[in-house]
């Protein structure tokens, strides 16, 4: 097989979704050989609306795909939320509190999706479909490369093999170090609504909380396909364990005890009229010890899947992919190394927003009946202080790496930068941790040196989950 320090790769990508194709489009961009796995017999989205943070744009606009999303998406500049019946803000976040120039977008799945196929059409990559993975044989470093084993056929040899088949991951259970693989016990229904004539606001994520057991959102996504008018994405939280007892009542019965939590909500629920327009989303707390196994890269949700509660796993999952087609372009390091060079750069970021959303989850999607009132100072007071708006808005924008670090996209992205390009080095890349790592990757090209990243990361980087 090629050597991968001088050599283009011949690398599979298990999973069309968000992750999977933006690493597609990475590494093919870079020059390897990219053939996409799909199970689906036509690649699709799974999923309503999401939010692209800034750190997530960051990332696509390497690609140049972030003007076509930002085009079809919502600009969110805000985040806000109360109880029910509440008239103090419990969240109450303004991406402005860290830059000026920065925002989220609101966005379909959809349409992030069709972006990022399109490009990896444009890049040549194999796109193989309706064909399920089943195992793979090979995974030695030392050996000739990877089979990839699916129902349809055998795809091979790889030089490497990467999954991003999302939370249900086939391949986790066969090959993964598995520290954690815990369900949620909330999930959501969502679905799209036309936000033309309401009062809800086109830039603001809102949300209602009823104590810790419900949480309603409406999510501004763009205009509908004619270009006119404004969507959203509707959401309502609830037990898992309540999916198949809310389908089996009459939708009048829930649209009214939804409306009773929130009247605004109104012209929206009369919208919903079959059980069918709301799509069931379950969520799992998932962290590996580590996210390869010889020849194998977990990515995205197959590697630390978490709750929605901040919103970051399209983001994570696009940082992922980014990282892997730098470590790969270095040029000085062989696959494994390669690897590792990931595993140490990715650690911090990812571990950061799987310990925060395990945290936060609690507060807002539980049975608890103490934990909604400490949501007051925990979560409300903080929105009072610029330092903590300031904290707030960093951790909302992605680029939280630690209590004490951050990632600062201004030296290779300028445009959702956190400082200006030419103090980013100087200051938020000079941070410890991976936003150390990030410079050396993204600006220096490696020349900072591995032996700079991996002290700052600390060992082996102790696992590559979140």
């Amino acid at each position: 097989m090629p050597d991968p320090a001088y050599d283009p790769l011949t690398i599979a990508v298990i999973g069309a979704g968000v992750g999977g194709l933006a690493a597609a489009c990475f590494l093919a961009e870079s020059g390897h050989r990219v053939t996409l796995i799909e199970a689906f017999a036509e690649p699709k989205p799974l999923g309503s609306g999401l939010l692209l943070q800034p750190i997530g744009l960051a990332a696509l606009s390497l690609l140049g795909l972030d003007r076509p999303v930002i085009a079809q998406g919502s600009r969110i500049s805000n985040l806000y939320g109360r109880a029910v019946g509440g008239k103090l803000a419990l969240l109450n976040v303004r991406y402005d509190a860290l830059a000026p120039n920065l925002f989220g977008i609101g966005t379909t799945r959809a349409a992030l999706f069709e972006t990022l196929l399109q490009a990896a059409q444009d890049y040549g990559v194999q796109i193989e479909t309706d064909a399920p993975v089943l195992t793979l044989d090979g995974l030695d470093l030392n050996g000739p490369g990877v089979t990839v084993i699916t129902r349809r056929q055998r795809f091979g040899p790889f030089d490497l093999v990467i999954d991003a088949s999302g939370t249900n991951s086939r391949l986790r259970p066969q090959f993964g170090d598995i520290l954690r693989d815990r369900p949620y016990p909330f999930g959501a229904l969502w679905g799209l609504v036309d936000l033309t004539g309401t009062d809800f606001a086109a830039d603001r994520l809102d949300q209602r909380y009823a104590r810790a057991r419900h949480m309603i959102g409406v999510l501004p996504v763009g205009p509908r396909a004619d270009g006119t008018g404004l969507r959203g994405a509707f959401f309502w939280s609830l037990p898992t364990q309540d999916f198949t007892p809310w389908r089996e009542t009459p939708l009048t019965v829930w649209r009214d005890a939804v409306r009773r939590l929130w009247p605004e909500t109104a012209p929206l629920l009369a919208q919903i009229t079959d059980h069918d327009q709301l799509a069931r989303a379950a969520y799992s707390d998932v962290m590996l010890a580590r996210p390869d196994n010889g020849r194998l890269l977990f990515i995205g949700d197959a590697a630390h899947c978490t709750s929605p509660q901040l919103g970051q796993g399209a983001n994570l999952a696009l940082l992922d992919a980014l990282v892997l087609s730098r470590v790969l372009a270095e040029g000085s390091h062989t696959l494994k190394q390669a690897l590792i060079r990931y595993r140490k750069t990715r650690h911090r970021h990812q571990r950061f927003y799987q310990w925060a959303s395990r945290a936060l989850t609690p507060f807002f999607q539980s049975d608890s009946r103490l934990l909604p009132w400490l949501r007051y100072p925990l979560c409300a007071l903080p929105c009072w202080f610029p330092l903590t708006q300031w904290i707030g808005a960093q951790v909302l924008a992605g680029v939280k790496t630690g209590i004490f670090s951050r990632i600062d996209p201004a030296g290779w992205a300028p445009a959702y930068g956190l400082s200006a390009p030419g103090q980013a080095r100087a200051s938020g890349f000079r941070d410890v941790g991976v936003a150390l790592s990030f410079a050396s990757i993204l600006v220096d090209g490696g020349d900072v040196g591995g032996g700079n990243s991996s002290s700052a990361d600390g060992g082996d980087g102790g696992g590559g989950g979140d």
